[in-house]
Order: structure tokens, then sequence, then C-alpha cells
């Protein structure tokens, strides 16, 4: 077989990475003899099993979704080693004794968008349509908790702050028997919530106590 390797010297690809392969001999319109190929396989798969996915590199300028562009790659000197796309119509199942040689690692956003085109080839991209779907709703359904949780929050504080601010007048009763309504703020009592004060007059002869929401 071309490209005959010794079982010593195997392969163990990582996901990602381009090699050099030799894809033996094709039958119709299969691709056939010494191509770079991404590989595709998990790494697990890679370091255990002698078998891995591998995606051919093309250059034949399709626009077609399964044919992912790859941005040029270039070696130390400068040189171009790589261009074209990753053609995931051409998907299979290789022996990593084909692979001749390490050409270059694709990047992370490249990888993303193989594997949303390995998704529509095996027409699964209706699983991660629904998925996304889902969690998109469970996303907007968690935003309108938070924005009532707020609501019950400020609810809770005007509570406790009307609570305090009894508390504190029932220890403090008014000689003029009622509470006068002021927007002068003189002498600001301690122990109440920050965003509510009472504040004390300082008429004579009559004890003036004024509840406002500070700004």
């Amino acid at each position: 077989m071309q490209g005959k390797t010794h079982a010593g010297n195997r392969a163990k690809p990582r996901r990602g990475q381009v090699f050099s392969c030799h894809l033996g001999v094709g039958v119709g319109s299969e691709f056939k003899k010494r191509r770079s190929c991404v590989v595709l396989s998990n790494n697990v798969n890679n370091v255990n099993n002698s078998i891995v996915i591998v995606a051919p590199i093309t250059h034949t300028e399709k626009d077609l979704p399964i044919c992912v562009p790859i941005a040029d790659k270039h070696g130390a000197d400068g040189s171009l080693v790589l261009n074209g796309c990753a053609n995931l119509s051409g998907m299979r199942s290789v022996s990593s004794y084909r692979f001749a040689g390490l050409i270059c690692e694709l990047k992370n956003e490249e990888m993303d968008k193989i594997d949303a085109a390995i998704a529509r080839q095996l027409d699964i991209m209706r699983h991660y349509s629904t998925l996304q779907s889902v969690i998109q709703d469970n996303k907007d359904h968690i935003e309108r908790l938070n924005s009532v949780l707020e609501r019950l929050c400020k609810i809770l504080l005007l509570s406790l702050t009307l609570k305090n601010a009894i508390l504190y007048l029932q220890k403090e009763p008014f000689t003029s028997g009622a509470v006068i309504l002021t927007s002068q703020r003189e002498e600001v009592t301690s122990g109440l919530p920050f965003q509510y004060r009472l504040v004390r007059g300082s008429k004579k002869n009559c004890r003036k106590y004024t509840y406002f929401e500070s700004k």
C-alpha cells in the first residue's frame, strides 16, 4: 500500500491538524492520491485508534455550504504551505499510517465553521437549531424572572423601610399629633435603609418628622 509506515512510527494526530495523506486509488469521484487532509475525529480516538476521520483540502471554487474556506498558511520561511477549502463531502476514515507529514494546524474559528458544515452534511444541524432555540427561550425566561425579582426586592426594601419608620416614630411620639411633610433636610437619623431617611425638624414646641426618598 502506498504510504505504508512502520507501526512504531504511527502518527498520533490531534483534531484540527492538517497532514499530507495518501488516499490511494479512488473510485468515481472519490478523492484519491496524495492530498492535504484535516483531522476531524476527537483526540481520544486519535491517540488510541489508528483509524481517524479526515476531510480533504481542495482548491475547487464551489459556493457550497459543505466547503469551508481555509486561510492561507505559511511556513517558517514565509512560503505558502496550505490554501483552499475543507471539503466535507469527502469525509472518510483512514489509517493514520497513511499520513506522510504534518503540514499545519487550523485555528479554532476555522474548526468551528467546519463543525457547522459537518452538521449540515450529516443533516444533524436541525438538532442544533432546536437546541439553540430552547436555550434562547430559557435565557429570555431567566431575564424576565430577574426583572420580576428586581421589582420584588424593591417592594421588600420599601416595606422594611416603612416598618422601620413606623417603629421609630412609635418610640418618638409627636407632640403635635401629626406628621408634617416638608422638603427641608436637617438632622438625618441613623438605623434605616440608605434609600429612605427620617429628618427631624427644628421648630420650637413641635417635633416634626419628615419621610422622604433620597435622590
